[in-house]
């Protein structure tokens, strides 16, 4: 059973993906240019010597080599909801990003809580087929969960 939170499997494909990561394995296997002309690949440059690949990981020693700042991740914007009120985004006091917001004042953050004020909200809205929520305690909840599937709800929950 493998026990670790990242497989070499997904070190060898992240790598391969890596313009700058792939760049220098590929000198590993073929030789590097005498100097370096490329900032980006000063600090690789620089242990040219200590790298080696083995099962097409790049390695400084007996440690993997990933990159200090990771290739930014691509946005993915949310689907435009068929219909009003369809899907909505939740959360405590932000992030505040959308044009519309329903705002329930709340002396406690719980499940309960979050409950009740979606009651309230559905009351004059609606119930929607959608909520997306971080993953925060109140929208991990086991009473959150039934609530949800109770009311068929779609719950999505994201990174904050």
């Amino acid at each position: 059973m493998d026990l670790t939170p990242v497989t070499s499997r997904q070190i060898k494909s992240w790598t391969r993906k890596d313009p700058i990561l792939s760049r220098v394995m590929n000198y590993v296997l073929q030789g590097w240019p005498a100097s370096n002309a490329d900032d980006d690949l000063g600090p690789y440059f620089t242990w040219k010597l200590e790298l080696s690949l083995h099962d097409e990981c790049l390695l400084w020693g007996n440690r993997v080599v990933n990159r200090h700042v990771p290739a930014e991740a691509p946005l993915h914007p949310w689907e435009w909801p068929e219909k009003p009120w369809s899907r909505v985004h939740i959360d405590y006091a932000g992030p505040l990003h959308g044009k519309y917001m329903e705002v329930q004042v709340v002396n406690s953050v719980t499940s309960a809580t979050t409950i009740e004020k979606l009651c309230t909200i559905f009351a004059a809205h609606g119930i929607q087929d959608t909520i997306v929520s971080d993953n925060g305690t109140p929208f991990t909840s086991e009473e959150f969960e039934s609530f949800i599937k109770r009311n068929g709800i779609r719950h999505i929950r994201v990174s904050p």
